[in-house]
């Protein structure tokens, strides 16, 4: 299917949407620190660099949204 924008504008559109912070991401961060839990952002050095990792318990978070 071809795009219906230009790409100049397609990368404008493209340039707005953030990777990082997002909202849904905010508020469960918050949540979790609220709960006590202790946590690290957007670990590189992991597979898809996630964006909330739990060292203590080896788990990792993907918030989607």
């Amino acid at each position: 299917m071809a795009d219906i924008v230009k790409p100049e504008v397609r990368s404008r559109m493209m340039s707005r949407i953030r990777g990082r912070n997002t909202r849904p991401e905010i508020s469960l961060r918050k949540a979790l620190h609220r709960r006590g839990l202790r946590y690290r952002l957007n670990v590189r050095n992991l597979p898809g660099s996630p964006d909330i990792v739990f060292p203590k318990w080896k788990t990792v978070l993907f918030v989607h949204g």
